[in-house]
């Protein structure tokens, strides 16, 4: 009865059904899960003279005459209503409306809702809804209307009827979808009150308490979906690690570790030694000292007799972590293991026998070839470009091996518990000293110009440049004249200079080429797409500027300008853009006033949404109708503790029959 057809329901066609069928209508269930996209609450009844201009509400009145007219603003059928109530008249003025002309009659009691316009002491509708003051339906009228997503050929009122009907039809036989002694816990309303009251809230405190239910069960079926997701929750057992003094480490880096980072290394002390693999995320904006913590973390298991990898998404950054490394830990032995690599087989043997340490490399780390021989910790850089089983594919070389994973996104705590719920998160917010902020600044058109000038002499003076295009699809389709056409300009604007090309369509060993050429300074300028996002660290490079900046986001933008002010140099963004919508002004203002990650990420959220930034529907994770991860913070931590307990508390046939339970769908469409 629940999944079945709409047509079972009276006064559902087979026309209204191929309507409604637009909407993703079929079954009476897609019916009840269709929850209103707003509100408007008819409740509240005001004296007209109390309404600002141009404010919504209910109106009280009583008809004193009405009239039909001729043209208004070249209108037809122009219907004048004169009401008045306890305060004052107002005019109420219906379009094309001929039809209403035998609704009204003089002394007839009104409830009228929509905009007023006021003006000194005059007051005017335009098309407000009305219903008789003694009509059978006053008091739904007199409610919280809901405000369905609507398409052509469906009204709202239409669809209301029919929301309605569906609501009646399964009510009282609707199967509680949360375990009772969660509803208990956190004060939860049965889930058919919720229904009833987020589709026709009686009050603005059932619909309250209807959306806290919802919210709730939404955040807690997607914990538990991404705990099933990850296959790898809780407290489990494995390598502990004492750790050792690391003083000679400390005192050979040419600089002072900041207060962030001192605090992460004891929290990531700490994991080490406990009885429980460590599985830390430690997020820091570029340039914040991360991989620095991760140097002390893999130097303390080797102290101890373990082996470490550090997994970069690319070569020349696993080239780039490995020089760093060596320099301050060859005593222990480091290998670089990637791709390119020619002495495979060499540096197999040392790893297989434990003469090398620490291991840094690419993908090529996890090949079956590779065998460790006390693996106890794993560190991943820039985890959101590995996939959940490449990360679990190093682990499982170890005997559950310790987790380290560092990312310069900067992401909001709301995400990081739904992207990481089982991750301890440590932040890394001090920037080193000496790095200077990078100014950035939205470029005019009729001032490209003079940056194109002040640029040049950057470069005349020895620094470097990026100057970036977007992508046209987010689906990494390139379009390639425009990028090219934008090198051509500036390899015109710069004749004197190497300019060098780079996108990712490009084989990925010619991409690398380009890349050491901008390192090495061989190449002053490169313009490039976002294949540099995540690039190497070129201290030389002071100046970024971003073309169509509009077709980015926060996040995206911030991690582009982070390619700059690697060094002591000041460093500049400009962003350009020729089509300021809203949202993207907003963005560039943002971008202008700060350079806190942290900030930058809490404000893409708010702009963009969560759905955009996780991209997790791809695995068949449900989405999100009422929780919203900026308000409902509260609910989300509570909904991450509740399905780490379940996870961490139940035997393998209990969790399996409690998921099969209540997020029986949502596994069967998992991508694991």
């Amino acid at each position: 009865m629940f999944s079945g057809t709409l047509k079972s329901l009276k006064g559902v066609g087979d026309k209204t059904y191929e309507k409604i069928n637009k909407l993703g209508l079929f079954t009476i269930q897609d019916c009840i899960y269709n929850y209103p996209r707003t509100y408007v609450d008819r409740s509240v009844v005001k004296p007209l003279s109390e309404f600002m201009d141009g404010e919504f509400g209910t109106v009280h009145g009583i008809v004193q005459s009405f009239n039909l007219a001729g043209r208004y603003g070249g209108q037809k059928g122009l219907f004048k209503v004169q009401i008045v109530d306890s305060s004052m008249k107002a005019e109420v003025v219906f379009f094309n409306a001929r039809y209403l002309s035998d609704q009204f009659s003089v002394g007839q009691e009104l409830y009228l809702y929509g905009q007023v316009k006021a003006s000194g002491s005059k007051r005017a509708m335009f098309h407000p809804e009305f219903i008789d003051f003694h009509h059978k339906d006053r008091d739904l009228f007199l409610g919280i209307k809901p405000i369905y997503a609507l398409t052509s050929g469906v009204s709202l009122n239409e669809l209301i009827k029919i929301q309605r009907k569906a609501l009646s039809f399964v009510t009282p036989e609707i199967p509680e979808t949360l375990p009772s002694e969660l509803l208990m816990k956190h004060q939860l309303i049965s889930i058919d009150m919720a229904l009833k009251n987020i589709h026709f809230p009686e009050d603005e405190a059932g619909l309250r308490l209807a959306q806290r239910r919802l919210a709730y069960e939404e955040l807690f079926k997607l914990q538990l979906a991404l705990f099933a997701l990850k296959r790898k929750v809780g407290d489990v057992s494995g390598t502990a690690i004492e750790p050792m003094p690391v003083e000679d480490l400390l005192k050979a880096l040419p600089f002072k570790l900041t207060e962030s980072q001192t605090q992460v290394i004891e929290e990531v002390k700490k994991d080490l030694g406990a009885t429980k693999s460590m599985n830390r995320l430690i997020q820091g904006d570029v340039g914040s000292g991360k991989t620095v913590v991760a140097l002390v973390a893999m130097v303390m298991a080797a102290k101890q007799g373990y082996q470490s990898v550090l997994m970069a998404p690319t070569e020349i950054l696993a080239e780039q972590h490995f020089k760093f490394v060596e320099q301050y830990a060859s005593d222990y032995g480091v290998a670089l293991l990637t791709g390119s690599t020619k002495d495979k087989e060499g540096i197999y043997v040392k790893i297989a026998s434990g003469d090398v340490k620490l291991v840094i490399g690419t993908h090529a780390l996890i090949q079956d070839k590779v065998v460790y021989d006390r693996l106890g910790l794993v560190v991943t850089d820039e985890q959101h470009r590995f996939g959940v089983r490449q990360r679990n594919a190093l682990v499982q070389k170890g005997e559950m091996a310790n987790v380290l994973i560092m990312s310069a996104t900067p992401i909001p705590r709301t995400l990081s518990l739904i992207l990481y719920g089982d991750v301890d998160i440590s932040i890394i917010k001090e920037r080193p000293k000496g790095r200077k902020t990078i100014m950035t600044h939205y470029i005019k058109p009729q001032k490209r110009g003079d940056m194109y000038g002040f640029i040049g002499k950057a470069v005349d003076e020895g620094q470097q440049a990026y100057f970036v295009c977007p992508l046209v699809e987010e689906s990494e389709t390139l379009n390639l004249n425009s990028v090219e056409q934008f090198y051509e300009t500036v390899k015109k604007r710069y004749p004197r200079y190497e300019v060098g090309f780079l996108h990712g369509k490009m084989k990925a060993k010619d991409k690398e080429a380009v890349m050491r050429r901008f390192a090495k300074n061989e190449i002053q300028i490169l313009v490039a797409t976002t294949v540099i996002e995540v690039g190497i660290d070129v201290p030389n490079a002071t100046m970024m500027v971003i073309s169509d900046a509009d077709r980015f986001g926060l996040a995206q933008l911030h991690q582009l300008r982070g390619r700059v002010g690697r060094g002591e140099t000041q460093s500049y963004c400009f962003l350009l853009s020729d089509n300021l919508g809203k949202v993207a002004v907003e963005r560039i203002q943002t971008m202008c006033q700060s350079d806190d990650g942290f900030e930058i990420a809490d404000k893409d959220l708010a702009l963009r949404g969560p759905g955009e930034i996780l991209g997790i529907r791809q695995h068949g994770v449900p989405e999100l109708k009422v929780a919203n991860l900026s308000k409902n913070q509260d609910l989300l931590q509570l909904a991450q503790i509740d399905a780490k307990e379940i996870f961490n508390g139940y035997d393998e046939e209990a969790l399996k029959a409690f998921l099969n339970r209540y997020i029986g769908e949502v596994l069967r469409g998992l991508t694991l």
